[in-house]
């Protein structure tokens, strides 16, 4: 007879922040945690993370409707 694992739940929490800088202009930051303890099988290895966020809307270039963005992520295992 084969054993099969079992399913489980995975216990974390996170935080999400939005700010906006000065008009049009705003920072956006998520960060996550989790206590690194069980085996993944559907979703990526990892235990923390956090990113960050810079937007700016486009009317400064004649596009309203448009927002730039730059983001950079740091993952731990």
């Amino acid at each position: 007879m084969t054993r099969t694992r079992a399913w489980y739940a995975q216990c974390g929490f996170g935080l999400n922040r939005e700010q906006e800088i000065v008009k049009k202009v705003g920072v956006f930051s998520r960060m996550h945690w989790s206590d690194g303890e069980d085996e993944a099988w559907v979703f990526a290895d990892v235990n923390r993370t956090a990113t960050l966020r810079l937007s700016v809307e486009g009317e400064a270039w004649h596009r309203p409707d448009d927002t730039f963005g730059l983001a950079g992520v740091a993952n731990g295992l």
